[in-house]
């Protein structure tokens, strides 16, 4: 749980080995995953120690400082959740799942904090411009904002790529029952 000890640790161990960083960053996905269950769990503190791991290991983590955020914020601490937010989305680096930035986008949407949540979903779509989730996900920023017209194309964009796509589906048909009257 204490990432300068961990950090001087391995500086430590790069002295008996140069190597060792890169042997234990292939623990990465491990902490990951526990820190992962420890979110489900409500095990936030646990979880927080996990995702802090996994940046230990690997700086350009971006599924270790998404993990780390959504724990700062169960946690209570806003400034810190931005902040591990912000680092992730400065990461230039794919992650294996893209979805995680997703998990940005819902937890930002949802303080009200829709640049950030735009920015983590355009993150996204920069690496797979062809994943119907994401500009579905994307929608639910703009109509977050009753931006309906833009929420309206993104989720064209998204039946155009999966026409058979419920919940897109769902949400076209309402956004454009609301933009209905306007046109009238």
């Amino acid at each position: 749980g204490d990432q300068t000890a961990a950090e001087q640790a391995l500086t430590e161990a790069e002295q008996i080995d140069p190597e060792a960083r890169t042997l234990f960053r292939r623990r990465e996905s491990a902490f990951v995953k526990r820190g992962n269950r420890d979110l489900k769990e409500k095990r936030f503190d646990r979880a927080k120690t996990e995702f802090e791991g996994a940046i230990v290991v690997n700086e350009k983590s971006v599924a270790g400082h998404i993990g780390l955020g959504e724990s700062l914020q169960a946690l209570g601490d806003q400034e810190g959740t931005n902040e591990a937010f912000e680092r992730a989305l400065e990461i230039d680096e794919r992650p294996e799942n893209l979805h995680v930035y997703n998990r940005i986008g819902i937890v930002a949407r949802h303080q009200k904090n829709f640049e950030m949540a735009s920015r983590a979903l355009d993150r996204a779509l920069s690496f797979d411009a062809e994943d119907p989730v994401l500009y579905f996900y994307k929608s639910t920023v703009h109509i977050s904002q009753k931006q309906f017209k833009e929420a309206l194309a993104l989720l064209d964009k998204a039946l155009e790529l999966k026409p058979e796509f419920p919940e897109a589906q769902k949400a076209r048909a309402a956004v454009a029952k609301y933009l209905k009257p306007a046109a009238e």
